[in-house]
């Protein structure tokens, strides 16, 4: 009985996420895609790994700016806009073409994403495949899935260290803290949700799920001020002030122009 359920919820979220496919064909957004080209939101986190690849400070606007440009269209961009530990965590990346590296980064997100959201699924909704199938579906056609898939930015990532950390704390697994290291691409999602799930580990005495999680974020940070405490330095006097200060965005940009 518990295989039956099993497969009804498997094959109804494969069939969710074959609509939810379907969607981003038939509404055009996968061509739309391609014709914003290296102008998406991943190659302004990319630049600053590539950056690092040619010898280039990437919060220095003296050469970044001329850096950036060569890859995309004219941005108001001056400096690298993320923390250095991005640009050390995508340098893999970097040594792709352009091009490559986009395709590589928005479909890895995106298998991750399904992967990790299904075993959160199979963890919290086992014998409801309606939801399996619903869920499925909005992982990619819902309006954060689809500006997630043309813009290439972080949503697909960050859904696969959410479930995981879940999955993780519900199962008891320490290692699950290690997904706390993809927040701090984002540090608002970090300050908020960083914390949430250490203080959910205290509370269901999985308190080695916490330490793993402050400690790899203690390792990260750490490295970073021993290997580039130039470059963080820079990130902190020119980036997060501005980010502080700058009035919040009521719409993007890149979603009005469908």
């Amino acid at each position: 009985m518990v295989r039956l359920r099993r497969h009804a919820d498997d094959l109804s979220y494969a069939a969710g996420l074959l609509c939810g496919l379907g969607v981003l064909v038939v509404g055009g957004f996968v061509q739309y895609r391609e014709h914003l080209g290296s102008a998406t939101d991943f190659t302004l986190f990319w630049a600053g790994s590539r950056a690092l690849v040619e010898g280039i400070d990437p919060y220095s606007p003296a050469t970044y700016h001329a850096l950036l440009a060569r890859y995309t269209t004219p941005t108001e961009a001056q400096v690298y806009g993320y923390a250095p530990w991005v640009a050390a965590a995508l340098l893999p990346l970097a040594w792709l073409p352009l091009p490559i590296a986009t395709d590589v980064w928005t479909f890895g997100t995106l298998l991750l994403a399904a992967f990790s959201l299904h075993a959160l699924l199979r963890a919290m909704l086992s014998g409801v495949p309606l939801a399996h199938g619903l869920l499925g579906f909005a992982l990619l056609a819902s309006q954060p899935g689809i500006a997630t898939f043309f813009s290439n930015q972080w949503g697909f990532l960050l859904v696969a260290a959410q479930a995981t950390a879940v999955v993780s704390l519900r199962a008891g697994w320490p290692a699950g803290g290690l997904a706390m290291l993809v927040l701090l691409a984002k540090p608002q999602h970090f300050l908020f949700a960083g914390w949430a799930f250490v203080a959910a580990s205290v509370a269901r005495n999985v308190r080695a799920f916490a330490a793993v999680a402050v400690a790899g974020v203690l390792a990260v940070v750490g490295a970073i001020v021993l290997v580039a405490r130039r470059e963080l330095l820079g990130w902190i006097g020119l980036i997060v002030p501005d980010q502080v200060t700058r009035p919040p965005l009521l719409n993007d940009p890149a979603a009005t122009t469908l």
